[in-house]
């Protein structure tokens, strides 16, 4: 498909469906912590397959937008969620003392503040009026970026070897759509993860703030898993940011480059959802057929395990 193909898909789908989107914030009781949230509604009543959204580090509710409109726009009830502590309130710390506002960003406590995070906006999902009409507790993913994705993966069942035997994973979450997931390998840590999930990455995905600077690692996490129906793509060209949804201000061929890729990444993760929280079996089809394929560019790199 062309750019332009593609891009129409995206904006015409969304504006034809045109969800109701509500903010909010929910109080985890335990510990104090407020998690703000924004909540797209899709135009169909009743219960919907429920997708969580997952910034990275320095992010906010805003991100994956392109996402988050297009499903919402195909049915589901989406839910971006604000991490406080790694959210957009220390950009300012990182511009004046960056190596100890980064080492409170990514603790340990921090990580598993944002796991929590989910786990108590899937409780209050029951109870939130003008959201619990619409939320199905039995069909939920996960998706993150970057430390969203390292959250998703947590979420999915992932294991770290300084906690042997501990498991943050979540019965309620059903698939996870992991995009520019952690550097690091080892099958001990992802072998436990019991979920179908979709991982994207791209050939320059890379981060200053990650000791790796090695691309390639980005796909050990799906590699060394190993549940059906998931699958991998790495995008040629793309790097760290494309996923998150904000676009190059002043590289235009980048910025096209991005518009596109959103596309896909809309499109394809659709057909996972569809095929994973509704079994549709015309989505399992398109992913392990020729319409997954077909979408991807000659260079970029698909896997699947089906």
């Amino acid at each position: 498909m062309r750019a332009l193909t593609l891009f129409a898909l995206l904006t015409t789908a969304v504006f034809a469906a045109n969800p109701v989107v509500i903010e909010g914030s929910w109080t985890n009781q335990a510990s104090g912590r407020v998690i703000a949230y924004r909540a797209r509604i899709p135009a169909e009543s009743g219960k919907r397959p429920t997708v969580l959204i997952s910034h990275g580090l320095g992010g906010s509710m805003d991100g994956m937008e392109y996402l988050g409109t297009y499903w919402a726009a195909h049915g589901y009830l989406v839910i971006h969620l604000q991490h406080p502590g790694s959210d957009s309130s220390i950009i300012k710390g990182m511009l004046l003392d960056r190596e100890n506002t980064l080492k409170a960003a990514t603790s340990a406590e921090e990580f598993k503040a944002r796991i929590q995070d989910a786990k108590v906006a899937l409780d209050k999902l029951r109870t939130t009026p003008g959201l619990s009409e619409h939320y199905d507790a039995g069909e939920v993913a996960i998706c993150g970026h970057s430390y969203g994705g390292r959250t998703s993966l947590a979420l999915s069942g992932e294991r770290y070897p300084t906690a042997p035997g501990v498991d943050f994973s979540d019965p309620r979450i059903r698939a996870a759509i992991v995009l520019s997931p952690p550097p690091y390998s080892g099958a001990e840590r992802f072998s436990f993860i019991g979920i179908p999930q979709f991982h994207w990455t791209g050939t320059a995905d890379t981060t200053p703030v990650e000791e790796s600077k090695d691309p390639a690692l980005r796909m050990c996490p799906w590699r060394e898993s190993s549940t059906p129906s998931s699958y991998l793509v790495v995008l040629d060209g793309a790097d760290h940011m494309t996923f998150s949804g904000r676009l190059p201000l002043m590289d235009k061929d980048q910025r096209k480059n991005y518009v596109h890729w959103h596309a896909i990444l809309a499109e394809a993760t659709t057909r996972f959802l569809d095929a994973t929280l509704q079994a549709n079996k015309d989505a399992k089809v398109w992913l392990d057929g020729e319409g997954l394929s077909k979408l991807l560019g000659p260079k970029d790199k698909l896997e699947r395990r089906k």
